[in-house]
Order: C-alpha cells, then structure tokens, then sequence
C-alpha cells in the first residue's frame, strides 16, 4: 500500500473512529466511578463570587490594612519625634529581631535601640516618608513593601535618601510589629 494511501486512511480512522468499526476500546478507568462525597476545600482557589470576596474584604482585610498603616503611620512620627517609645511599640522587643540598614544589621531589639539612640544623638531632626507602600497579610504575618524618603538634618547639614524598604510584620495579640526590616537605598 503507498505511503499516501496508508496516511489518508489513518486520518480517516482518527477522525471518524464510529465509521471505521474500531469501537472495542475500553472506557477511561474509573470513568463510571462517582464522585467522592467529601469534598476538601482549597484555600488557594479563588471560587469566591465577587459580592462574598468584597464583603471578606470589608470584614478582614481592609481593618488589617488599616492596622497596619497605622503602624507604618506611627513609625514615621517615632522617627520625627525621636521618641523610643513609640518606636518601640513598632518593634517585636526580642531577639528574633532583625533590622538591616544599608550596611548595618542589628539582632535584638537591645542592639537596635542602641542604633537608634546613636542616631537621634548625632542628628538633630530625621524625617521619613513612605510612598507606594503594598501589603500582603498571610494569617499572623505580613509583609511591606514601599519606596522611602528619609531626611536628616546633621550638624546643619541637610541630607537626603530615597530607597526600598522590606517590612515582614508578625500579629501578636492585637498588634502588628516589625520583625525583619531591610532597607536599601537606590
């Protein structure tokens, strides 16, 4: 049989299998099976409607969101004022601690409350803003992202830095602090 022949009738074969007689091919294992009856949810699939992923949101999210924008909110007055109290209220005040700034790390809120008093001492005024700032809430941790502007008068010298800076925040009885920062500068 030519080459062509043999391919034609394949094609035909393939494409009309009820026409060609070739009906003895056993069903899919388990296609005649039925369904589970339990049915495990899966919290990755997004098989909300719109009106319960909006009404989530105003019940869940958005108060986290608020929450946490009120301590990014109080970390730049801390900043300002050079008030360690309300910076530490931002803070987790272990030694899980971690704080990378530039080419500094610090572990441990002692060692990070040190960092800072050196600073306040040696500037006489710090000011930071926050700009496109994006959360992420994953149960009782979340992590910040956002473009920061930080301005210092030192010795009446002004300077200026912008940068990126990494927040991973962990929730703790009612409120967020800061467990892991990382600043770079741009």
């Amino acid at each position: 049989m030519p080459i062509k022949t043999f391919l034609t009738l394949s094609l035909l074969i393939l494409a009309s299998p009820a026409s060609s007689g070739a009906q003895n091919i056993p069903p899919f294992i388990g296609g005649g099976l039925n369904k589970p009856k339990v049915n495990f949810p899966n919290p990755l699939e997004q098989r909300e409607t719109p009106r319960r992923r909006e009404s989530a949101q105003r019940t869940a999210v958005i108060p986290q969101d608020t929450e946490i924008r009120q301590l990014l909110d109080q970390l730049s007055l801390g900043y300002s004022s050079k008030n360690l109290d309300t910076l530490g209220a931002c803070y987790l005040q272990t030694e899980e601690l971690k704080v990378y700034w530039e080419s500094q790390e610090f572990r441990g809120w002692g060692s990070f409350k040190g960092g800072l008093e050196q600073i306040f001492n040696s500037s006489l005024t710090v000011k930071l803003e926050l700009t496109a700032v994006e959360t992420h809430v994953f149960g009782r941790f979340a992590w910040v992202t956002a473009h920061y502007s930080r301005e210092q008068l030192k010795a009446g010298v002004p300077s200026s830095q912008q940068g990126r800076l990494t927040l991973i925040l962990q929730k703790s009885k009612a409120n967020w602090n800061i467990l892991h920062e990382h600043s770079s500068p741009l």
